[in-house]
């Protein structure tokens, strides 16, 4: 149902680097991350204009079936993948300004080591 309030349904993709003779490839996690990365773009332009957005990856019934493959030109022999779908629409008045994350100082979830490299 809130799926049907969204004006945009973005599906997110990635189209696996092809093996090229003599080129290595990047791992897959690292190709993951850089879809990532664009959606967390995506998503920060999203928040500037005032939009609501997320990710979500229910559609994934659809997005793994055959008609899915085809209709999003993947080659999941290749090992191409459906990431999710990225959802955008206006919010409802006054949602906007009153949805703020919790943000815990950085000290709290992160620990900081020197490395002391060998002479």
């Amino acid at each position: 149902e809130k799926w049907l309030r969204c004006s945009h349904l973005i599906s997110i993709c990635m189209r696996r680097q092809r093996a090229e003779p003599g080129k290595r490839q990047f791992p897959e996690h690292e190709e993951i991350a850089a879809v990532a990365c664009a959606v967390q773009n995506m998503h920060l332009l999203a928040s500037s204009l005032r939009l609501g957005a997320y990710w979500s990856s229910w559609f994934e019934h659809f997005a793994q079936s055959g008609e899915g493959v085809r209709f999003h030109g993947l080659r999941p022999e290749r090992g191409d993948r459906w990431l999710g779908v990225f959802c955008l629409g206006v919010c409802a008045p006054g949602k906007f300004e009153v949805y703020r994350s919790a943000r815990r100082p950085v000290d709290e979830i992160a620990s900081w080591r020197r490395l002391r490299w060998p002479s």
